[in-house]
């Protein structure tokens, strides 16, 4: 389909693809390609994405960074993160996080930015509360930046 739970109204195939190495024993490094058209036989539109992205990770400290650009018809997007989170004991582990995401570099002033500081208390090994505090930036004046505290309770099972 061209988009979640709705049905494929074109004949065209859509490519998708990741590729993950592992250099040495805790380095991940990867992408991922897609590439696509949407939208009923009589307009479609090209609708391509790419991803290059890395993670270590040693059971202690967890470093991830990932880059991601696409284009939807003439609308061109990019964004990366970048994230580090350090065992301090067992259960305390502190978060440092710093988005961007411009939803199209052809105008100017579209970029908006996060920085989050948080740390995750790990209940047990499959749950966890989180505190997050984050502050976004929005380029585009018109917009006000934006500060606020995230509490979160996870569980897995």
């Amino acid at each position: 389909g061209h988009a979640i739970n709705v049905t494929d109204n074109n004949k065209t195939k859509d490519i998708a693809a990741s590729l993950f190495v592992h250099p040495i024993k805790f380095l991940t490094i990867g992408g991922s390609l897609y590439k696509g058209k949407y939208g009923p036989e009589t307009t479609k539109y090209t609708r391509g994405r790419y991803s290059l992205g890395a993670k270590y990770d040693d059971g202690k400290l967890l470093v991830r960074t990932e880059y991601v650009a696409g284009q939807t018809a003439a609308i061109e997007s990019d964004g990366y993160y970048a994230s580090a989170a350090y065992y301090v004991t067992s259960k305390i582990q502190p978060v440092l996080k710093y988005d961007y995401y411009n939803p199209n570099t052809k105008l100017q002033k579209m970029d908006n930015t996060a920085l989050t500081a948080g740390v995750n208390y790990w209940i047990t090994a499959k749950s966890r509360v989180q505190f997050n505090y984050t502050l976004k930036n929005f380029a585009d004046s018109a917009k006000d930046d934006v500060n606020y505290f995230a509490t979160q309770f996870l569980i897995s099972f």
